[in-house]
């Protein structure tokens, strides 16, 4: 009897996972990591359909995180983070359909902010700002805007 109940439970289960992944049509993201050569990280982050989606970290090959990315359909789009070889954060902002866009950070080694302004795609555009490391202003720049 307890073999009986046992049989049907594991067959209640496995029917009740086939109607689900149909029901849903549903495609699961799945995890994938790149290694370099020393088997160290390279990368990882989700894949659905072989494109990268979401959150992504890429490593420099002595462990330190050499950036953090958001993708849509493999193209930078979202958050986007650099750091440097020995860890400290480079610049971030935002990136959209792979070009920078909206308020960018740069940074000097220290941590300081070095300069800030707004990007669109590879040029600044609008006012920026720069410091000297000790935080005082340094100077400002107004960049034109693209006409459209």
């Amino acid at each position: 009897m307890k073999h009986l109940l046992l049989i049907l439970i594991v067959t209640s289960l496995f029917a009740c996972k086939r109607m689900w992944q149909s029901d849903t049509n549903q495609i699961l993201p799945e995890l994938k990591v790149d290694k370099y050569d020393s088997l160290r990280i390279k990368a990882k982050g989700a894949v659905i359909n072989k494109l990268r989606q979401g959150y992504w970290i890429t490593y420099w090959e002595n462990g330190f995180i050499e950036s953090e990315a958001t993708y849509l359909n493999d193209t930078l789009n979202g958050n986007y983070i650099s750091y440097s070889d020995s860890g400290k954060i480079v610049c971030q902002g935002r990136m959209q359909k792979g070009k920078p866009s909206g308020i960018w950070t740069y940074y000097y080694p220290s941590g300081k902010i070095f300069s800030t302004g707004e990007r669109d795609g590879d040029r600044p555009v609008g006012e920026w700002k720069s410091f000297y490391e000790n935080g005082s202003s340094k100077d400002i720049k107004n960049y034109p805007r693209l006409k459209e």
